[in-house]
């Protein structure tokens, strides 16, 4: 529901593929949820992860998240949960 109808070949690379270490970058649907509208794109992950896929099964949904890029040319992405509230608190 979230990404634009794939073709055949596109699929078959994904099962081959998932679950595992990729990250899929897709056209994503109009069925976007309102906060991820503006995007063109939707990065799809599938874990090997026994517990995040049980999380998903449990839920009966994806996890949504988002990526927050960090301007700092030492780390490339924040993890930091107090960095991010310091940062983007006013922001977000």
């Amino acid at each position: 529901d979230y990404v634009k109808q794939i073709d055949t070949s596109t699929f078959k690379i994904l099962k081959r593929a998932l679950p595992g270490p990729y990250t899929f970058i897709l056209p994503g649907a109009k069925t976007l949820p309102p906060a991820f509208k503006k995007k063109k794109t939707v990065g799809i992950r599938v874990p090997d992860n026994s517990i995040a896929l049980e999380i998903v099964r449990v839920l009966g949904n994806p996890i949504i998240s988002t990526s927050i890029h960090d301007d700092d040319e030492i780390l490339e992405y924040t993890t930091d949960p107090e960095l991010i509230l310091e940062k983007w608190d006013k922001l977000v």
